[in-house]
């Protein structure tokens, strides 16, 4: 495994499984990959 992964790996899976930062860190990852695929979307038309 990729050094970038397990520096990826161990700060979104702490030592707490469920916390704000997990949450906010969730939240943010979603709305990127979905403004992501909308852009993608909106281009190839």
């Amino acid at each position: 495994m990729n050094l970038p992964f397990k520096i990826a790996k161990r700060y979104l899976l702490g030592k707490k499984s469920i916390n704000a930062i997990n949450i906010i860190t969730g939240i943010s990852v979603l709305g990127i990959a979905i403004g992501a695929m909308a852009l993608i979307l909106i281009l190839s038309v």
